[in-house]
């Protein structure tokens, strides 16, 4: 994740910085199932990118 977020901060020219956040199943305390997070990002109007999807467009 950090990775990901410098290479995000180094394509747009800003510093090199990022702050990383998981998110967690209330229930079970394991990592939101990346359904559940798209899921959560729709309803609260935040943009969900998965990490593949960046991977690829820097390709």
């Amino acid at each position: 994740h950090t990775e990901l977020g410098l290479a995000l901060a180094a394509a747009v020219d800003a510093a090199p910085a990022a702050v990383v956040c998981e998110m967690l199943d209330d229930e079970t305390g394991d990592a939101l199932a990346p359904e559940d997070a798209a899921a959560y990002a729709a309803r609260n109007d935040i943009p969900y990118v998965e990490g593949a999807a960046l991977v690829e467009a820097f390709r």
